[in-house]
């Protein structure tokens, strides 16, 4: 319900994806946010389709939940950059996005679970295709009901290289693209899928 269709492991799947693996200036900002010790956590990409009901609609979530309950006096938040590309225009016809600016900041509580309902000083973001709206794991945000046209995005995460890499979608595919790729691959490109990079 509200999720649309979502393929995952994209660099496993098709070479053309490999080359969003070092996309500037997307890597730049993450590394200069984060440092130059970061790694993907994963591509995948939603397709929502047009329709009535909740259905076509995601409610409030967050990408990254990691919050320890009390949180210990030495607690680290950990940081993701999740970088939304959308290939559609992001409109009233194709649902766009909602957010809470400063919603990351929320380490006490969890966005309201299945409620699709307004919340204060949510921001409504419409772009142009092409564009790339990027924000924080832990930003509350929704998606709008998709209503004329399909809304394909594709979502591009980095996070620290020492974070766990994301349970969503599984393992990797067996015989997946960047187990060969990696055979040959830069240092820099071996960090970026996993591969070193923490101690």
């Amino acid at each position: 319900d509200g999720w649309g269709f979502i393929p995952r492991h994209l660099m496993d799947k098709d070479q053309a994806f490999l080359s969003l693996l070092k996309c500037q200036p997307l890597l730049s900002i993450a590394r200069a946010m984060m440092g130059p010790l970061v790694r993907l956590r994963g591509l995948s990409a939603r397709i929502s389709y047009p329709g009535e009901g909740r259905r076509q609609q995601a409610p409030w979530h967050r990408h990254l939940r990691v919050i320890s309950n009390p949180l210990p006096p030495w607690f680290s938040q950990p940081h993701c950059i999740d970088c939304l590309i959308y290939l559609d225009d992001l409109n009233e016809d194709t649902g766009p996005v909602v957010v809470v600016p400063g919603s990351h900041n929320w380490l006490d509580c969890e966005p309201p679970l299945n409620k699709y309902e307004p919340l204060e000083n949510e921001v409504e973001v419409q772009v142009k295709a092409g564009s790339v709206v990027l924000i924080h794991g832990n930003v509350w945000h929704r998606a709008l009901p998709t209503l004329k046209t399909k809304r394909r995005m594709l979502i591009l995460s980095y996070t620290p290289t020492w974070l766990r890499k994301s349970p969503h979608g599984g393992p990797n595919p067996e015989n997946g693209l960047t187990k060969e790729f990696l055979q040959e691959a830069e240092f820099s490109e071996q960090m970026l899928l996993g591969i070193g990079g923490y101690t």
